[in-house]
């Protein structure tokens, strides 16, 4: 499983409205909390079956900040090998649907886990099968 790089959005995506020491975005309702999350990115892997937004033609980051401006979004999948690119919010992670993270050649798993996490939920659920 090929690692990629870890996705780190912070306030630089979107300029801050009113006085930059307040837990505020530009984006209403959303706080500055919201977007300091970071996202692992794992190669050839998709979590099928919870994704309720597609995006064509969109960038990695812009993937990445559009699930982390919408409270429902827990997780993307993002493939650049097609044209266009193609972004998929999802509502789940792989530690809650850790059947559902397939192979999928050319696609990118980013959620909250760690490398390290996904591949021993892999493992999990190879046992049990």
């Amino acid at each position: 499983m090929a690692v990629v790089p870890m996705i780190v959005l912070c306030l630089t995506a979107c300029t801050p409205c009113g006085d930059p020491h307040e837990n505020r975005s530009c984006v209403p309702g959303l706080t500055t909390d919201r977007l300091h999350r970071n996202f692992y990115g794992i190669a050839d892997r998709n979590l099928t079956g919870h994704g309720y937004r597609l995006m064509e033609g969109t960038s990695r980051i812009r993937c990445v900040h559009e699930c982390h401006s919408d409270p429902r979004c827990f997780s993307v999948n993002f493939s650049d090998g097609t044209v266009p690119s193609l972004c998929e919010l999802n509502v789940a992670t792989a530690t809650c649907a850790p059947h559902h993270l397939v192979d999928w050649s050319g696609v990118f798993y980013y959620g909250p886990e760690k490398l390290e996490v996904v591949e021993k939920l892999c493992l999990v659920v190879e046992d049990v099968k």
